[in-house]
């Protein structure tokens, strides 16, 4: 049987069972002008058997793949502070932030104040959170030789043992805004490695979320650091906003294509993520996605490789918090994405906006050569150790 279009599948009716369970059947409706869909999740049978959620408990959207590139990776709950040479660290260029383990109403979770920084567009200073996941190597390893320009495409940026088509989740929280209402965001930087000695090889795709200055989630292409290609997305959902003292559960999904012509870069959140027992509530909506196909600016090429990291980055807060974290790779073909899929396309969609600033703006200045910086760097900062 061949796939049905989005349109196409406008003529169909779907079960969808709610969060609480119920089970409804709907006509697909793109004339409904709704912009909120309800939180749903598969239907019977379950895409995973009785494998379903992850050793956090939380649902996996996306069945996990056989024999996989790399195993799945999860953040160890256990440690006082996750950072490490390896696997995974919260860093700030070459500097380790420090991370500390609490628990509260049942969660236990990393905060950290996260490191102050420095923008290129002179804007006020802010404090800033960089999480990365490292599948192989050490964390500071600039060694990695695989770039978007290369031809052929390279498989991988840096070792074999890398993401393919992932589903990265986050559990995470903020504090207020710092004074000064300095830039903030929030985005699953994917498909990267370490800038090196030359940071027109970053090879990076920004999946951006709405956050108090962004009305909408959106993409940037930045294969080179110094040239951010903004692509607005398709909006499901006015829900999950990224706000202050509100936990959120943020997934961000990754698929390049068989044929390396197109990649899936999906988001999902859940608004109101955990139980009175700090159990997660896996009450998942599709956010926002975009397929892409290349830019003019880069040639048209396609992030379809194995990158060296997949990381997070927070700007604009007096603190972040975080848990819950895991990179699993995964089988696209997932019936709760196509019934999430059915589910958002009836209620419609609107195409988000982009911002208006150039994202290189708002890159920390210490990672900008000095001849293309708008202001001067700070004194360099006292490394912290892990």
């Amino acid at each position: 049987m061949s796939q049905k279009t989005d349109s196409e599948a406008t003529a169909d009716k779907a079960q969808i069972i709610i969060g609480s369970g119920q089970k409804i059947e709907t006509e697909v409706n793109l004339q409904s002008g709704g912009n909120v869909i309800p939180p749903v999740n598969p239907p019977d049978p379950k895409p995973n058997g009785n494998d379903d959620v992850d050793k956090f408990g939380v649902k996996k959207l996306f069945p996990s793949k056989p024999n996989p590139f790399c195993p799945d990776w999860y953040i160890d709950l256990s440690k006082d502070d996750p950072s490490g040479k390896t696997e995974f660290a919260v860093t700030y260029g070459h500097d380790m932030v420090k991370s500390t383990k609490k628990t509260e109403n049942g969660i236990t979770y990393f905060t950290t104040p996260g490191h102050k920084v420095t923008y290129n567009s002179g804007a006020p200073p802010g404090m800033s959170f960089r999480g990365a996941i490292y599948p192989d190597k050490e964390v500071f390893d600039d060694s990695a030789k695989g770039s978007w320009d290369q031809t052929p495409t390279p498989e991988y940026l840096h070792t074999p043992k890398s993401f393919g088509s992932f589903e990265m989740t986050w559990y995470i929280r903020v504090g207020p805004r710092l004074p000064g209402n300095p830039h903030t965001s929030l985005a699953a930087k994917v498909k990267s490695k370490n800038d090196g000695s030359d940071d027109t090889k970053r090879s990076c795709v920004e999946i951006c979320m709405a956050d108090p200055d962004h009305a909408d989630p959106y993409v940037n292409i930045n294969f080179a650091h110094d040239l951010y290609v903004k692509q607005p997305v398709k909006t499901y959902s006015k829900l999950g906003r990224f706000e202050p003292e509100k936990w959120l559960g943020f997934k961000a999904i990754v698929s390049p294509a068989a044929d390396k012509k197109s990649c899936y870069l999906g988001i999902y959140i859940d608004v109101d993520p955990f139980d009175t027992n700090g159990k997660p509530k896996n009450n998942w909506i599709l956010k926002a996605d975009y397929y892409f196909v290349g830019v003019k600016e880069y040639k048209m090429i396609v992030s379809s490789w194995r990158g060296q990291k997949e990381y997070l980055r927070m700007d604009g807060y007096t603190r972040f918090d975080y848990t819950n974290v895991s990179v699993r790779e995964i089988i696209f073909d997932s019936p709760y994405h196509k019934a999430v899929k059915m589910a958002a396309t009836q209620q419609g969609f609107n195409m988000g906006s982009v911002p208006t600033y150039d994202p290189y703006d708002f890159e920390y200045i210490e990672e900008i050569p000095e001849g293309k910086r708008k202001v001067q760097a700070p004194p360099a900062a006292t490394p912290t150790k892990a």
